[in-house]
C-alpha cells in the first residue's frame, strides 16, 4: 500500500454539531495523498454515530473513557503512515488546498507549519497565532497577517509536522489533558533547531474556545490551563533564566491564576497547585529530559518569550472582562 504524504489526525469529544464538516473537509483535500484517522474520546453524544458514516473512507478509533487531547493525538500519530503528520481539531473546517500549502512550506529548517485560522462567523478576524515578537493575537484583522511570522508555537487546531521531527521531539507531553500542549510542543520545537512558522496562505475557519465557553466545563478548563501553563514553565525554561526570574516566575503564575479565575468565573481552578505540587518529581524528570537534548538557547526566543513570563497581557485580559460585567 503506498503511504500518503500527510496524515491527518483527529480527535473528538461531544462534537456532533460540527464534526462531519470538519471531517468532510480533511477528506476533500486536493493537490496531496492523505489519509485521515479520527480517534473518539468517548463521546456521549451523536458524535460516534457521525463519525461511521465516514468509516469507509476514515481510520476510526475508539476510547472507553477520555483520555485528553494529548495522550489521544499521540496515539493516532502511532497509527499514521504519512511521512508529514497534520493535527487538526474538530471544531477546524479547512479549504481545499490548505494542506497543500502549508505543505509547501516544510523544508529542513522548519518544523512545524500552521495556517490562517479564521474566526467562522467573523472570516475578516483571525481566531489567534502563536505569539510572535509583537506579543499575543486574538480576534484580529485577517488583513494585518499576510506573510510568513515565526512564532513560539503552532495554534493547535491546524498544523503540519514532519514525522521526523515528531518523532525527534518525542510528540506530546501526555501529563497535559488539554491546555498549553501546543506551547509545549512548539517550544520544544525550537530547542531542538527547528522553526515554528504561520503560512497565511494556509487557510482554515475555526469555532474556536469551544470546551473554554462551555459553562458546564468551566471548573475543567480553568483547572487545566492553570495546570499546564504551570508545568509549561518549570519544565521548558532554561536552567539560568528559571533561576534568574524565579520571583517573576511566581508572580506571573499568580496573576494567571488570578486571571483564570476571572476568565472562567471560578475559584476551583486553584486545585491545579496541588496537582504541580504532587507530580513535581514526575514535571521535573521531564524537564531533566527535555533540557537535556536542547539545542538552542532560550535567549534566541527570549523577544516571544518576554510576553510569556511578564503578566502585562494577561492583566489587560483579566480587567477587560472585569469591565465589562460593569458597563
Amino acid at each position: 500500500m503506498t503511504e500518503p504524504d500527510v496524515s491527518i489526525i483527529i480527535v473528538t469529544y461531544n462534537c456532533a454539531s460540527y464534526v462531519r464538516r470538519c471531517v468532510q473537509c480533511a477528506l476533500d483535500q486536493t493537490g496531496v495523498s492523505i489519509e485521515v484517522l479520527v480517534v473518539d474520546n468517548n463521546s456521549s453524544d451523536s458524535t460516534p454515530l457521525i463519525l461511521r458514516e465516514f468509516e469507509a473512507k476514515v481510520k476510526l478509533v475508539s476510547q472507553s473513557r477520555n483520555i485528553g487531547l494529548a495522550p489521544a493525538r499521540n496515539l493516532v500519530a502511532g497509527l499514521a503512515r504519512g511521512r508529514v503528520l497534520c493535527f487538526l481539531d474538530a471544531d477546524v473546517f479547512l479549504e481545499k488546498d490548505a494542506v497543500l500549502q502549508a505543505l509547501r512550506k516544510l523544508d529542513w529548517k522548519t518544523g512545524c507549519v500552521y495556517g490562517k485560522n479564521l474566526v467562522v462567523d467573523r472570516p475578516e478576524l483571525v481566531l489567534a497565532i502563536g505569539l510572535d515578537r509583537r506579543g499575543w493575537h486574538f480576534d484580529e484583522p485577517a488583513s494585518w497577517f499576510t506573510d510568513e511570522v515565526e512564532t513560539l508555537y503552532a495554534l493547535g487546531g491546524f498544523f503540519l509536522m514532519p514525522r521526523s521531527v515528531w518523532d525527534a521531539i518525542g510528540g506530546y507531553d501526555e501529563n497535559y489533558f488539554f491546555g498549553w500542549e501546543e506551547v509545549d510542543l512548539g517550544w520544544r520545537t525550537w530547542m531542538k533547531g527547528y522553526r515554528v512558522v504561520f503560512e497565511p496562505s494556509a487557510v482554515c475557519y475555526h469555532i474556536g474556545k469551544t470546551i473554554r465557553n462551555d459553562p458546564r466545563l468551566r471548573s475543567l478548563a480553568s483547572y487545566h490551563e492553570l495546570k499546564g501553563f504551570t508545568m509549561t514553565l518549570l519544565k521548558d525554561l532554561e536552567g539560568w533564566l528559571l533561576g534568574l526570574l524565579a520571583g517573576a516566575i511566581l508572580i506571573r503564575i499568580i496573576v494567571f491564576a488570578f486571571s483564570a479565575a476571572v476568565r472562567f468565573r471560578t475559584v476551583r481552578g486553584m486545585g491545579a497547585f496541588r496537582w504541580v505540587i504532587r507530580n513535581s518529581r514526575t514535571i521535573f524528570r521531564e524537564r531533566a529530559r527535555t533540557q537535556s537534548t536542547r539545542r538552542i538557547s532560550d535567549v534566541h526566543l527570549l523577544d516571544r518569550l518576554v510576553y510569556l513570563i511578564f503578566p502585562i497581557d494577561t492583566l489587560r485580559q483579566a480587567t477587560d472582562v472585569l469591565v465589562s460585567k460593569f458597563r
